[in-house]
């Protein structure tokens, strides 16, 4: 099924974020949608639906998961999630076959390690903590969900304004891995929320999704995702290179052992628009190459740059090919 915004959404809002007096805050709005979400795995206890798959399960559980789910989390969030359901419908598996293997007892946990982790109050400190770095607020939504662990970090831009999704049940362990998720989508939230960033490459700044997808070129895209990258690294330092790219050790020793190659590839999406989504797939510059090796390309010329005395705010003011120039990319 493909949702579509309909209705107001009933998700729990930042109350400091909203309208006061006569004055609009344009700032980004924090939802968070957990409780929606706790309300449907109760609902299912309740009905005793089996907590996890099993090989007898009833034929119909996964038909009255999705009932519940619809009623309890989609549909009172509909404005919300319709356009990041849309999306899944098209570069991802169906939501009902996530729901075939959804373990309740799992979803539980992650609903309560996320309320230990402090959300969503930690998720407003990162917010908080960009927007000190920029000196000014950043406008559009970020919506705290579950993710059924096949999305972690997703910022979607649509007519100016950004839709910025995290999955709090996403199941890695280490409590800062979200920190470095959110400043990463943030860090697009800022570069693409610029209207110079589109001035500079003759766009205009308000474009509908498709248009953006369709128009934005390679060489933004992948100073975009580096850019990004090197925000999460300034605003929570400490973290080695692999983790700020969200890498495996091995996947980072094969780009590090073969940048020639890498950069060898990335020039031949130069000037393309769309065409570099084979990147998110394994093997593409070379066999053994990991996915998104673009993001890994993207962040050593950011890195490049910063490392050797450039400021890191005023390189997200500059264009994308000044940048690869500057780090002798072009």
């Amino acid at each position: 099924m493909i949702w579509h915004p309909k209705y107001p959404s009933e998700a729990v809002r930042n109350p400091r974020r909203e309208r006061t007096a006569m004055v609009m805050v344009l700032t980004m709005r924090v939802h968070d949608l957990l409780p929606c979400y706790a309300r449907f795995l109760a609902e299912a206890a309740a009905e005793g639906i089996l907590p996890a798959p099993e090989p007898n399960a009833p034929a119909d559980r996964t038909h009255r998961l999705m009932r519940l789910l619809e009623t309890h989390y989609l549909e009172p969030n509909r404005e919300l999630l319709g356009p990041l359901l849309h999306d899944w419908e098209h570069w991802a598996r169906p939501l009902g076959n996530t729901l075939d293997g959804l373990d309740l007892g799992q979803a539980k946990e992650a609903i309560a390690t996320a309320k230990r982790r402090g959300y969503p109050d930690r998720a407003e400190a990162t917010l908080a903590a960009v927007e000190r770095r920029f000196g000014r607020t950043l406008r559009g939504e970020m919506v705290l969900m579950a993710g059924f662990g096949r999305a972690d970090g997703y910022a979607r831009f649509e007519h100016g304004s950004h839709c910025v999704y995290i999955g709090l049940d996403y199941p890695e362990p280490e409590d800062h891995y979200l920190d470095l998720i959110i400043a990463h989508e943030l860090g697009h939230v800022v570069r693409e929320g610029d209207a110079r960033t589109w001035a500079a490459l003759d766009l205009p700044a308000v474009m509908a999704h498709e248009e953006f997808q369709e128009r934005c070129p390679f060489e933004e895209h992948m100073i975009g995702e580096g850019l990004s990258t090197a925000l999460s690294n300034a605003i929570y330092p400490g973290h080695g290179r692999g983790e700020v790219l969200f890498f495996t050790p091995e996947q980072l020793a094969w780009c590090a052992a073969n940048e020639d190659a890498i950069w060898a590839a990335m020039r031949r999406f130069y000037g393309t628009a769309e065409e570099h989504y084979s990147l998110y797939a394994r093997d593409t510059v070379a066999p053994g190459s990991p996915e998104r090796t673009q993001y890994y390309a993207g962040y050593t010329a950011v890195d490049s740059l910063v490392q050797g005395g450039h400021d890191l705010e005023a390189l997200f003011e500059t264009p994308a090919r000044r940048i690869l120039e500057l780090a002798g990319r072009i």
